[in-house]
């Protein structure tokens, strides 16, 4: 049983993956929700209409809330919160508090978004299926915190999620550095592609 597994664990961090609503019984689902702030990895995303949002109940604002003090990897692919459904995506989430997970490393997020401490992850993902809508995407000075932020990144994928960057004459643009950048998959128009490539 859970309570059995969960006691043989002891303090011992958890391995929580939600992604496959066909062999997932939603009571273990519910009874795993309660432990995700002992989890070293948290693993969300189905294919199933609403089981992504069931596993990952919380709202951007309401994460900030929450403590990870174990967490290395998380990955949040909310499927049914793409294109009208991303009611979430307002742009007030980006001057949310940070993600308190000091020990996170990989962060893979698809149709959703909190913010997080760039400084510590080595892998870092954000996508939407469906691009939002230029108010839901991070103001460009703030994109370019979040870029320059990533200093230790080995991994970076972006898709369908930067903003308007194009350089005027006036602007000078903004060297952003990725000493350790090991793989790059960019998804973009070829417009927004090639200023972020500019940089």
């Amino acid at each position: 049983s859970l309570k059995e597994l969960l006691k043989r664990a002891g303090d011992v961090p958890l391995v929580i993956k939600l992604n496959d609503g066909y062999h997932t019984p939603l009571s273990i689902a519910e009874q795993a929700q309660k432990h995700y702030e002992r989890a070293r990895i948290i693993t969300v995303g189905d294919t199933l209409s609403q089981l992504s949002s069931f596993f990952w109940p919380y709202a951007p604002k309401d994460v900030p809330t929450m403590s990870f003090p174990f967490l290395e990897e998380l990955t949040l692919k909310m499927l049914e919160r793409s294109g009208p459904a991303q009611t979430h995506m307002k742009p007030d989430i980006y001057d949310l508090p940070k993600l308190d997970a000091p020990r996170l490393r990989r962060l893979c997020l698809q149709d959703y978004f909190v913010p997080f401490d760039p400084g510590n992850l080595t892998s870092f993902e954000l996508l939407y299926l469906f691009r939002p809508s230029e108010e839901a995407l991070p103001p460009a000075n703030r994109f370019w915190d979040m870029m320059n932020g990533l200093s230790n990144l080995r991994r970076l994928s972006l898709e369908s999620c930067v903003p308007d960057i194009t350089l005027t004459e006036n602007q000078p643009a903004a060297a952003v550095h990725f000493n350790h950048l090991r793989e790059l998959r960019l998804a973009e128009t070829i417009d927004r592609a090639k200023a972020l490539w500019s940089h």
